[in-house]
């Protein structure tokens, strides 16, 4: 029987680690987050003393997300609905989000601000249905789904843009946001129709 060989060990190659730190808007408690990642290059021992291999002499950069507000690239429009679901189409000028929320017409306290639309609120902050999509092309279709919603129910539905800033993205002002009226489909007669709920 054969001695086995040793086997050779591949030369470790660089990994570099890319975090994002988000700020509070209009914080002033804390220093930026710009601010706070240079500031790690101080603490390059203590980083190196819980990271296995850190090479304490890279020096860590930082860059600062520039912000911007998208805008629509043609109006967003409701576009299908069934039982339990409705969809949603819009397009936006740039990369971003969009977000929807749908209130049962008979509900419905008026029009939500872009804050409460993004947090899936209505305009009396209550938590209501809500959905959203990543729009990653400039200027094409992005589809929001939108499901558990009550058969046969009228419901408005606002919609509003966002940037991909994390945590708290930049968005559109309170003017931009879109309502559209639906009504739920009512399912065929003698149709079981099972619902779950969590």
């Amino acid at each position: 029987m054969k001695p086995k060989q040793p086997r050779k060990l591949q030369n470790a190659g660089l990994t570099v680690i890319h975090l994002q730190i988000m700020a509070i808007p209009n914080s002033t408690l804390y220093p930026s987050p710009y601010d706070l990642a240079l500031m790690l290059n101080s603490k390059r021992t203590q980083l190196e003393e819980r990271l296995n291999h850190f090479d304490h002499t890279y020096t860590i950069t930082a860059s600062n997300f520039i912000r911007y507000v998208p805008s629509y690239s043609g109006q967003p429009v409701w576009s299908e609905v069934g039982d339990d679901w409705s969809t949603f189409k819009g397009a936006l000028n740039t990369y971003g989000n969009l977000y929807v929320i749908c209130v049962k017409k008979s509900e419905d306290p008026g029009t939500p601000t872009a804050y409460q639309v993004w947090r899936g609120f209505t305009s009396r902050n209550v938590e209501t249905f809500s959905g959203r999509v990543e729009v990653s092309q400039a200027s094409s279709e992005f589809t929001v789904n939108i499901t558990g919603l009550d058969y046969g129910t009228e419901y408005n539905g606002y919609i509003i843009g966002g940037s991909v800033h994390p945590g708290f993205p930049d968005l559109m002002p309170d003017s931009s946001v879109v309502s559209v009226s639906f009504k739920t489909n009512t399912p065929p007669i003698g149709k079981t129709v099972k619902r779950f709920f969590c």
